[in-house]
This record gives structure tokens, sequence and C-alpha cells, in this order.
């Protein structure tokens, strides 16, 4: 694992010893990550061969890490951290002089610890065989979720000093990952994101969503992102709207979005009785339930009872800081996915609608 600088990154001289690196490795009975790196990170077995304090305290997860960047794979393992996702392994592969992201993208990705690859990539210095190891996960029902660095002019200047990489035409990128489905994600962020999502391993059958919300107005903007995204948000049933009645008042709605009003702050048992009505629902392939106040003990262990009652993939928008309430552990051992606002949950839902097409 070669930690240190001074390559391709590096101007001149630094090419100069990139390229008596390169021969070197040509008959070395080893290979080589990096250099230009942050080193490896595998948190079930405690190893951590890497100079960074941001990979400390990582739990063991279906979650895989490439980056072309050190300082991006902590800050996406640590926010996957934050929400109960845990991590398999993580590569910083820096400059990429041996083992490249194509090598890394089949090892981790056909580990069978490893459900989702999330990979950060400024160059695909193996084109053709990282689209043929995509293309081979994908059928084998494992994701990929890649940032794509150096998409703008500026942005591709940039890569060339911080990696050494040429960025490549992203257009061409864009296409080959939507014939392997790879899902792109445009920044760190929505990356995370979507694989919060993904992470559960809950596959919808269609694009339907329902959705409960405690305020009317965070129901409406979690329903136009998802319309605006493909998504389809169906008029309940009518069984299902008849077992919401029993918890939702008369100045509520039951149609979907439902609005559960402030009525639950009083009954927190309310809100998974109305998320599992709403998961039962055969019209609903995805549920989403949005909360906005400070969560207690109660509404927790009410939504992770409502998760555990169904096999259908359930996204929580929770808008008074659930993830940083101790009481959200039981939300974070289950890997329950949980966003801070509808505008980051319709990533994830963007990421499960993926999942549903078929690969070419």
């Amino acid at each position: 694992v070669g930690v240190t600088s001074g390559f391709s990154e590096a101007g001149e001289d630094g090419q100069e010893n990139e390229l008596r690196l390169r021969r070197i490795m040509q008959n070395a009975p080893f290979r080589l990550v990096g250099p230009n790196c942050e080193g490896v990170v595998r948190p079930a077995s405690d190893l951590q061969l890497t100079f960074s304090p941001m990979f400390n305290d990582l739990r063991p997860g279906p979650v895989a890490i490439i980056s072309q960047s050190g300082a991006l794979a902590g800050l996406m393992a640590l926010r996957l951290g934050e929400r109960g996702v845990g991590i398999n392994a993580i590569v910083s592969s820096g400059n990429e002089t041996d083992l490249t992201a194509a090598d890394l993208l089949d090892y981790l990705g056909t580990d069978p610890q490893t459900r989702v690859v999330l990979c950060y990539v400024e160059e695909l210095r193996d084109g053709r065989r990282f689209v043929e190891v995509a293309r081979q996960l994908a059928k084998a029902g494992k994701h990929v979720v890649a940032v794509k660095g150096g998409r703008s002019r500026a942005g591709s200047r940039a890569v060339q000093s911080h990696t050494g990489a040429m960025a490549g035409d992203d257009r061409v990128i864009s296409a080959v990952f939507r014939e392997t489905g790879v899902i792109r994600a445009r920044e760190s962020v929505a990356a995370v994101d979507a694989v919060t999502a993904l992470a559960a391993g809950r596959r919808p059958a269609g694009n339907r969503v329902g959705i409960i919300s405690v305020t009317g107005g965070l129901g409406v903007e979690m329903t136009d992102l998802a319309e605006s995204a493909g998504f389809e948000v169906p008029v309940l049933a009518e069984a299902t709207q008849t077992a919401l009645s029993r918890y939702v008042p008369f100045y509520g709605s039951v149609s979907n979005p439902v609005d559960l009003t402030g009525v639950v702050l009083a009954n927190p048992t309310y809100v998974g009785r109305c998320l599992e009505a709403v998961a039962d629902d055969p019209g609903v392939d995805i549920a989403i339930a949005i909360i906005t106040f400070v969560p207690d003990q109660q509404f927790i262990e009410a939504l992770a009872e409502a998760f555990d009652s169904t096999g259908k993939p359930i996204l929580i928008v929770w808008t008074g800081a659930a993830r940083s309430n101790a009481s959200g552990e039981a939300l974070r051992e289950r890997a329950v996915p949980v966003y801070d606002s509808p505008a980051r949950a319709a990533s994830g839902l963007a990421a499960l609608a993926a999942t549903t097409g078929e690969v070419s």
C-alpha cells in the first residue's frame, strides 16, 4: 500500500517516478494499491492500513467503497455510518499505478459480504474491464453506485493535479454507466443517499409509492419529487383507507399522501400502524414516512416494528435530527434508510428505481 505522494500528480518529475514504478510493478511478486492514496480498511477485522483517523470506529456491513480520493472515501464512510450502514471494505486507490478501480470492483464486488459498491473515480483507467465487471455484478443482483469527478472543464484540470488522471468525455461515461446498470450520482452526498436506500437489501416490485406524513406540506413536496422522478403516487386501496381512518382524524387525509396531522404526537404507535397499513397496500411498492419532531423511544420503536413487518423498501424522512438522537439506535441497527429532507430521500428513491430495470 503506497500512501506516499510525488508521482503523476506532481508534475514532470512525478510522472517520471510513476513510469519507473510502473516498470518495477510489471515484475514484482505482489500487487500495489496506490500510490498517492490513504490505504485499505476492513472494519470487521480491525484492519487499517492507513494514516487517516477518518476511518476509525466504522461498523462492519454490506457496502464496499473504492475511491481515487481518500478524503471522499472517509467522508462517505462516516456519513453512511451515521445512518447505521456498515462497511465491508474501503480501498483508497489513488493513482492506480498497478491495481485499478476495475480490479478492485471485481474483487470487492464478488465478495459475498458485499451488497453495494460505492465508487469515486476521476478516470476509468481500465474502462473496458470496469464495464464487464459492472455488468456481471448487476446480473448477480449487486449494485454499483458511482460518482465521476472531473465532469466540468475546470474539474478535468483539477483531477490531473490530484491523481494525475485524464477525466475523459463525460457523455461517454454516462452512457457506459447506463448500459451496465451502474447508478450514477452527481456528487458524494447524493451517492450516500443512494447507497443508504440500497444497503437495506430490499428491491421494489415497481414504482408505486405510498407516503405518510405528520404535515401536509412535506407530504406534498415528497409527492412532487417522487412523480418528477418517474414514480407513481396512487390513491390507496379502499381497505387501506378504512384501516387508516382508525388513526387519522377527519381533518387529515387517507388518500395518498396520507396526512396524519399532529394528532400522532399524543399517540406514538399510530405512526407505526399507519406505515404498516400503507406498506401492506397491494398497490404500493415503496413506503415513505415523514416525521418532523425530535423523536423519542416510542416513535423509534414504532417505526422499527413497521420496518420489520414488511419486505418492501421503507424510507424515513426525519427532519427532527433522528440520526443524532441516541434513541435512533433501533433504526441504525436495522440500517433503515433515514433522510433529513424529502429531496435527499428522492435520491434514495431514484436508486431503488434503477434496481427494477433489466440490464442489457
